[in-house]
């Protein structure tokens, strides 16, 4: 792994919110990187190697339901903390934003598909 990068069970920001992929994807670990939050940044920057279709999986999994689908987002909420993954208009990436129930944000640079 690159410097920086940490091999982990749970996407680090929202932890409750990201369980183990071995279900999914029949892997047990996936990468993040907070690295590259800029100094200065208002939020917390994760990039991670999980795709948005999983990343939602993981959500649902785990007791988010989808409140709101459109072409190019979908919003879920388990009462309390609330993410939306969307498709970035400037670069077409897959991304996720979430919104904890005490004012906490982080952004996600998904991966994959």
């Amino acid at each position: 792994m690159g410097a920086g990068r940490s091999q982990c069970r749970r996407i680090d920001a929202a932890e409750e919110a990201a369980p183990l992929a071995e279900d999914i994807l029949g892997r047990t670990s996936s990468l993040y990187d907070t690295s590259i939050t800029r100094a200065g940044s208002q939020y917390l920057n994760v990039q991670t190697d999980v795709g948005a279709a999983e990343f939602q999986q993981n959500l649902i999994s785990n007791g988010y339901n989808a409140v709101k689908q459109s072409e190019g987002a979908t919003i879920l909420n388990n009462g309390t903390n609330t993410f939306t993954i969307y498709t970035r208009t400037s670069t077409g990436a897959p991304g996720a934003q979430f919104f904890g129930g005490n004012g906490s944000i982080v952004k996600y640079s998904l991966g994959g598909p």
